[in-house]
């Protein structure tokens, strides 16, 4: 019997709309073979700022795809009693342990709303995984904006990617994986399974300290699938603090999928004055958030657009030229 196998994402408030329509138009943009399945919530039962409309506008951008691409289901929130979060938007993120929950998939590539898809990485949905385990990447743990409620252990000397390869082997050759790693939630390859979904809400409703949690969704996975998941390459989940924290290993032209984390949402920047600034001008991040806004404004990629500079034994090189 051929497996069923889908992406998917989650979607709780409409603020987060720009970023579901972009990984819509991502994965088209990269003709995966494989269509896109949208939890959101379920209108008659749960209070939300989203309406038909928008489900119906996400349903109509994968319409003229060569098949039926986007998918909506409604799902029904999970909560989460934590007293404080690392961002207010971890609100929301519980309910992400809704994608176990799932019915008529064999395997599922978990890709968060704030994710676009540079490079077709359908290999990901031919892994061979036990439904025990999940493939994910290792989070960065630099904490480079110095945030005092992140983890006193989260500091360069401590990440995987500071003690994995360098480049390039690390676009194929992830950090080592061990019973003390861990992985970032925003992509993650699974097997659906009821009784691991209730695995893991029980281990939600009846954690002895929420707040000692406070990347909810992450922190929680990370506790039930601890020794029980495999590393991927930074490619797949590429945070977009790598590219400045881990010049060494980040190459724009194998990047496969851009993970635009922290609150400065791309979406966010007003994209048409930020291209009439001066190249300098511009911020660490304005690369990838042209990324992001050429998929969303269907925009041809250009020259120059992957500058592909890396930093090999303190030289910083770019295109393989030492600048």
């Amino acid at each position: 019997m051929e497996t069923k196998k889908c992406w998917t994402t989650l979607m709780t408030v409409k603020s987060y709309l720009p970023g579901v329509i972009c990984l819509a138009k991502s994965l088209m943009r990269v003709k995966t073979r494989f269509p896109l399945l949208v939890l959101v919530p379920n209108i008659e039962s749960e209070e939300t700022d989203l309406s038909r409309e928008d489900y119906d506008e996400l349903i109509k951008i994968g319409s003229n795809y060569d098949f039926r691409f986007i998918e909506i289901k409604e799902i029904n929130r999970v909560h989460w009693n934590a007293s404080r979060y690392i961002w207010d938007h971890f609100k929301e993120v519980s309910t992400k342990i809704r994608v176990w929950d799932i019915e008529g998939y064999d395997l599922v590539g978990f890709l968060d709303a704030d994710m676009c898809v540079i490079r077709n990485m359908d290999e990901l949905l031919e892994l061979d995984l036990d439904e025990n385990t999940i493939a994910a990447c290792h989070a960065c743990t630099c904490n480079p904006l110095k945030n005092p409620l992140y983890p006193k252990s989260w500091t360069p000397d401590n990440c995987a990617y500071t003690k994995g390869s360098i480049y390039p082997e690390s676009n194929n050759v992830p950090p080592i994986t061990n019973s003390e790693s861990y992985f970032n939630s925003g992509m993650m390859i699974l097997h659906p399974s009821k009784s691991k979904f209730n695995e893991i809400f029980n281990h939600l409703t009846n954690h002895k300290n929420p707040d000692k949690i406070p990347f909810p969704d992450q922190d929680l996975l990370n506790e039930v699938y601890k020794g029980n998941w495999i590393g991927l390459p930074y490619i797949y989940n590429a945070l977009k603090t790598l590219r400045n924290c881990h010049s060494s290993i980040w190459s724009d032209k194998h990047v496969k999928n851009v993970h635009y984390i922290i609150i400065d949402k791309p979406w966010k920047e007003d994209i048409v004055k930020m291209r009439a600034v001066n190249v300098d001008e511009r911020g660490d991040i304005w690369v990838l958030n042209n990324w992001w806004w050429k998929v969303y404004n269907d925009e041809e990629w250009e020259d120059g657009d992957f500058e592909d500079i890396v930093a090999l034994n303190g030289n910083y090189m770019k295109n393989g030229i030492r600048i």
